[in-house]
């Protein structure tokens, strides 16, 4: 607790003295606030992922080929994976489905998630737990490409205060959202508002599985997502659009 508010303070003290805070959703607007920024000295604008470099590849490409990905029903993660994320998610979607040899669960990651899930394997094998360290970036289209189904976790303490944005660069790839997310999280709206997947609330952990059994099971709507995540993507993440915002907002300070 102590050391939690010297940070806060910390925190709340470069709010106060800065000329201007973008923010990147209105879940900070009650920590400005607090803080004194003066609405007038703020402003909202969502965040955005590098669709330039983000393009649509097949579901049969050689980062899947070269991992035997192919042919199966891939349910995949790929980023970060600490303890807010609840890595125990993962492990649970795998064993799920662990009496079907075409379905695989796929972890791109390292760290304290990725070792969370190496231990559990060593402990309860899961055959279809697959578990990768991170890849170069240029591989990372081919790497979202390879899922059917890519997948988001935040706990709920986590949900209060991050935004995550792996959602928009999954968006990009034109592939379906599966997240484990509180409904009142921005990155939960948003997939609900762009109907590009389904979000579950964190501590659900029958309703994430039916969900994932859903759409294991169905293609259209697998299909219909992701192209309706990469038309949101296409449509918002233009920097030519974002950039203008930027401007009028830094000369106004």
């Amino acid at each position: 607790g102590l050391v939690a508010r010297r940070y806060r303070r910390l925190e709340r003290r470069c709010l106060r003295d800065s000329d201007g805070v973008i923010n990147i959703s209105d879940l900070f607007d009650d920590e400005c606030d607090a803080a004194g920024v003066a609405r007038g000295a703020r402003m909202i604008l969502p965040n955005w992922a590098p669709i330039g470099e983000m393009p649509v590849l097949p579901r049969d490409n050689d980062w899947a080929r070269r991992h035997d990905l192919v042919g199966k029903i891939c349910f995949l993660y790929a980023g970060t994976l600490g303890f807010k994320h609840d890595p125990s998610v993962l492990f649970d979607l795998a064993q799920n489905f662990a009496a079907r040899d075409d379905v695989c669960v796929v972890v791109v990651s390292e760290g304290p998630g990725a070792n969370y899930l190496a231990r559990r394997q060593a402990e309860t094998p899961c055959p279809n737990l697959v578990l990768l360290p991170f890849q170069p970036y240029e591989d990372l289209p081919a790497v979202l490409a390879s899922g059917d189904v890519l997948l988001a976790m935040l706990d709920e303490d986590g949900a209060r205060f991050c935004v995550p944005s792996k959602i928009l660069t999954n968006f990009c790839a034109a592939r379906p959202v599966l997240a484990s997310l509180s409904g009142t999280n921005p990155a939960a709206r948003m997939i609900a508002g762009a109907g590009a997947g389904i979000a579950v609330p964190p501590g659900s952990p029958e309703a994430f599985l039916r969900a994932a059994d859903d759409l294991a099971q169905d293609g259209i709507t697998r299909g219909a997502m992701g192209a309706a995540g990469r038309a949101y993507a296409e449509r918002e993440f233009d920097v030519r659009r974002i950039a203008p915002r930027f401007r009028k907002f830094l000369s106004a300070g």
